[in-house]
């Protein structure tokens, strides 16, 4: 995952925590018929904001002028 994504490698705590977030929302032979989140909390997971690892971001900057760029990619 951050072989793939280009990150740097201070990163794999976070890539860990993304695969294991990812797997309990993906079906698995432990639980038939029915992911892990289904089976704990009783409804399908909303899968509708996954993001790509290593997707480019913008954050917010405080301070400077009104028409001055007020992001920096992240």
């Amino acid at each position: 995952l951050l072989h793939s994504s280009g990150l740097p490698k201070f990163l794999w705590g976070e890539a860990a925590r993304h695969v294991v977030w990812l797997m309990n929302r993906t079906s698995t032979l432990s639980v038939e018929g029915m992911t892990p989140f289904e089976a704990v909390f009783g409804a399908k997971p909303d899968l509708s904001n996954i993001r790509e690892w290593g997707e480019r971001v913008y954050i917010r900057t405080e301070g400077g002028n009104k028409l001055g760029g007020q992001v920096r990619e992240g």
